[in-house]
């Protein structure tokens, strides 16, 4: 398989000036991402202002509790190993 050379195939990101990405740009949608104060991203949000994926986050970094994506919840199983 060959990459693309078609220009209208290409995505752009868009980051923050505390590097963060902030806006993926692509030919079949653009994509907005949310933080909170902690750095992790909180939601996904398509140019219609619909949210496409919300996180869930537990205390510490990058502690990922659960994904809603549209109307389906995942609980992500994470486990703390304390040696």
């Amino acid at each position: 398989m060959r990459p693309s050379q078609n220009v209208d195939d290409l995505v752009s990101n868009r980051y923050a000036h505390l590097g963060r990405r902030v806006q993926k740009i692509a030919p079949e949608a653009t994509h907005t991402y949310f933080y909170d104060a902690r750095w992790q991203v909180i939601a996904d949000i398509d140019e219609n202002d619909n949210v496409l994926v919300s996180y869930t986050w537990a205390d510490g970094i990058d502690n990922l509790l659960a994904v809603k994506i549209g109307s389906n919840s995942y609980l992500i199983r994470f486990a703390l190993f304390n040696e």
